[in-house]
């Protein structure tokens, strides 16, 4: 491990250590259970501690005079002890490959990857702490590494059966390392997000999420956008559609502005 990456691992786990510190100053010295307001039968069904998650898989080819395959998938995981505390991990990959016609060579379109860790400490029903890391590459877009880790204070404003919102504000550091020869970055930068998830119908739902971090020397912006249909309680189909801006881009981009759309089949178990 070179001297530059020893220092950007450290500078993450200060980040860190920093932003679960914040969490457990405030925090009791106990696990309190979480308030909540249901029927009794919900209650048997529901506050049990668990794990819970979701898997979507998208798949994409072609052959002919040109062979072009790709694939995504998105997974998430919650663990729920059914006390103030939370634990979520997810991640996603992106992957395609084309080559001119059959027995030639391929070549990488896409090659990306993105992981990471929340832990929330619900204060009450509306206010949480969050303290979080990550991990983001997307190698054929100049991007080879990015670490990032932060705290942050969440408020709910509106919580019914078809409409949720909330709102979170706090700080993370930032580390990115480039493959084109562009200067990295490491700085911390202010967060702020927007969570919002409704349903449209009995089987249409949407959740959209913004965050921007702002640093010295760059903002990066990004809106997620998901219209899923359920086909039945556990499976249905995703539309996704991510737009992400950057004032601050590797050499080799032309634009600031990156755009996905996928449409994917999404299990939840």
């Amino acid at each position: 491990m070179s001297a530059n990456n020893s220092v950007v691992v450290g500078n993450v786990s200060k980040a860190l250590l920093c932003g679960f510190c914040l969490v457990s100053f405030i925090m009791p010295g106990y696990a309190r259970p979480r308030i909540k307001i249901k029927t009794a039968a919900a209650a048997d069904e529901e506050d049990k501690p668990g794990w819970s998650g979701t898997f979507s898989f998208g798949l994409k080819s072609i052959t002919g005079n040109t062979n072009t395959g790709s694939g995504n998938a998105d997974l998430s995981l919650v663990y729920d002890p059914q006390t103030n505390w939370k634990h979520t991990i997810a991640g996603s990959a992106d992957y395609g490959e084309r080559a001119a016609g059959r027995g030639r060579k391929k070549t990488e379109m896409q090659n990306a990857s993105t992981a990471t860790y929340k832990a929330e400490y619900a204060l009450n029903p509306k206010d949480t702490l969050i303290g979080y890391v990550g991990y983001e590459s997307d190698k054929i877009a100049g991007l080879d590494s990015e670490y990032s880790a932060g705290a942050a204070y969440s408020r709910k404003f509106i919580q019914n059966k078809r409409n949720k919102l909330s709102a979170s504000l706090g700080a993370a550091y930032i580390s990115r390392d480039y493959n084109d020869g562009t200067d990295g970055l490491d700085e911390t930068a202010g967060r702020f997000a927007v969570d919002y998830k409704g349903k449209i119908t009995d089987s249409i739902s949407i959740s959209e999420r913004i965050v921007v971090l702002a640093g010295n020397s760059f903002t990066t912006s990004r809106a997620k956008t998901d219209l899923k249909y359920a086909i039945t309680d556990k499976v249905g189909v995703v539309l996704k559609h991510e737009v992400t801006h950057n004032t601050y881009i590797p050499l080799s981009a032309i634009d600031k502005t990156d755009s996905t759309t996928k449409l994917n089949l999404e299990i939840d178990f």
